[in-house]
């Protein structure tokens, strides 16, 4: 979990975001750090948490910290991810089980957004990005492990390759060699 101390920090940072580009938002965070380290930060009030706030606090964190070291084209494919598989499980991302990352695999398999499900390949690549949040999010602190980790690949079908044969090859060879003729 993290500190109340973190939470403010995360919390300066994601309001900053708009305003300031990645380099200005790692000074910022340094210098936080810098102030605060020698502070203790104790929470006085608990307000109830919805899911919603949660998530986008969970979100707005992870598009400081994480999304600025990403490709646009990376971080656009995780963050869809996300959102498709909160609003599947329309629960908190600190509450996820191994089982609601299984349940929403399957589903994206059989189903998915289209209503045409999707290949083994395809799933595969979901489970990877949830995995890849999920690490980040254990890394910070948020959660204690990562519900991605126990989940098999789904079996992906290979596609045998096609050889030429010999005498294909002496086709090939005797077709090159009559265009430098």
């Amino acid at each position: 979990m993290q500190t109340q101390k973190e939470i403010v920090r995360d919390s300066v940072l994601a309001t900053m975001r708009p305003y300031l580009n990645a380099v200005t938002m790692d000074i910022l965070n340094q210098a936080i750090v810098s102030a605060m380290a020698h502070v203790d930060v104790v929470e006085t009030e608990t307000l109830p948490a919805t899911n919603e706030n949660t998530n986008n606090y969970i979100l707005n964190v992870y598009m400081t910290k994480k999304v600025p070291k990403l490709s646009r084209q990376t971080a656009k494919y995780y963050l869809e991810t996300i959102r498709h598989f909160i609003q599947f499980t329309n629960k908190s991302l600190l509450d996820v089980t191994d089982m609601d990352v299984e349940l929403y695999l399957q589903w994206y398999h059989a189903t998915g957004f289209r209503g045409a499900g999707n290949i083994a390949s395809t799933v595969n690549n979901e489970r990877r990005n949830l995995s890849a949040f999920f690490t980040w999010m254990r890394k910070s602190k948020l959660i204690t492990e990562n519900p991605c980790e126990n989940i098999d690949r789904f079996k992906e079908t290979r596609k045998p390759i096609e050889h030429l044969e010999p005498e294909q090859w002496e086709q090939l060879k005797t077709g090159c060699n009559s265009t430098r003729d």
